[in-house]
C-alpha cells in the first residue's frame, strides 16, 4: 500500500500536466490556423481564451509570422495589438518582416496587402 500511493500521485500529476500541455498545444494550433486563414474572429476568441500570442509551432513560427506570410493586414494588426513580438525569430532565424519581404515579392499577386503588412510591421518596430 505504501508504494501504491506515491505511484498513484505521480500518475495523476503526469496526466494532469499532460492534459494542460495538450490543451496549450491545441490552442496554439488553432491560433496559428486562424492567423494562416486570416480569421480574425477565431484569432480574437483564442487570444481571449488565453492562448499565448507568441506560441510557436515546431518550426518556431508564430501567429504573426503566419499572418504576415499570408499577407493579412487585419490578422497582423490584431496579433500586434495583442502584444505579438514583432522581431521574434523562428528556428531558421527569420522574422515576420523577413517573410513579407521574401514571399511578398514572389507571391505573383497584387502587392497591396503585403505592402500594408510591411508598413504595419515597420510601424510596430520591425527591423530588417
Amino acid at each position: 500500500m505504501r508504494l501504491f500511493l506515491p505511484v498513484a500521485v505521480i500518475f495523476l500529476a503526469l496526466s494532469w500536466f499532460g492534459s494542460a500541455a495538450a490543451a496549450d498545444h491545441e490552442g496554439c494550433l488553432a491560433l496559428h490556423d486562424a492567423a494562416w486563414t486570416g480569421d480574425t474572429s477565431q484569432l480574437e476568441s483564442m487570444l481571449r481564451q488565453g492562448v499565448g500570442v507568441d506560441c510557436r509551432d515546431t518550426k518556431g513560427l508564430t501567429a504573426l509570422m503566419k499572418a504576415a506570410l499570408m499577407g493579412s493586414p487585419a490578422a497582423v494588426r490584431l496579433v500586434l495589438h495583442n502584444g505579438a513580438g514583432v522581431n521574434v525569430k523562428d528556428n531558421s532565424g527569420s522574422t515576420a518582416l523577413s517573410y513579407v519581404m521574401i514571399f511578398g515579392i514572389f507571391s505573383g499577386e497584387d502587392m497591396g496587402d503585403f505592402d500594408d503588412v510591411f508598413r504595419l510591421l515597420k510601424n510596430a518596430g520591425a527591423v530588417e
